[in-house]
């Protein structure tokens, strides 16, 4: 991956997006993970600095078997900010492994708590499918695969 893709070829990219956070983590040629996304419609405007986060990724990542492959997805934690754009890019990207907090599903079962967005709930669905798979390849004494990777991190 070239800078002049977007990403560099070993660091850190602070997307600018406004409020939220974005944040790509570019280990090696191969293995990219992405912190949290906020991808907004306002980065259409070639006037503001804000940039498509989704766009960018799926045009720089790494292709592998024929699709853009993103090594880890993390999410911090479910609110709008930090999510924004998961659905589109879940749907873009082969996503390796995500890392979940409970948090998430605390905040889910909460009552009191506003509802999640569209991206959380797509997030939540992913998580729980990657838990559902990961459970069976245990049970079958394998490793899950590659996109049926979850890790839980956090309390």
């Amino acid at each position: 991956m070239a800078e002049s893709e977007g990403l560099p070829a070993r660091g850190v990219v602070f997307w600018p997006i406004g409020t939220g956070d974005s944040t790509t983590v570019v280990i090696d040629d191969e293995v990219v993970m992405q912190v949290d996304i906020h991808d907004m419609a306002k980065a259409d405007d070639e006037a503001t600095p804000e940039v498509a986060v989704v766009d960018r990724l799926v045009e720089a990542l790494p292709v592998v078997d024929g699709r853009p492959y993103l090594a880890t997805f993390v999410l911090t934690h479910a609110d709008k900010d930090h999510c924004l754009g998961f659905a589109d890019l879940l749907e873009q990207v082969h996503i390796g492994e995500l890392w979940s907090t409970p948090r998430l599903w605390r905040e889910y079962n909460d009552p009191d708590a506003p509802e999640l967005c569209a991206d959380a709930v797509a997030f939540r669905e992913e998580s729980e499918r990657r838990i559902t798979a990961t459970l069976e390849a245990v049970n079958a004494g394998s490793a899950p695969a590659s996109g049926d990777r979850i890790r839980v991190v956090g309390y």
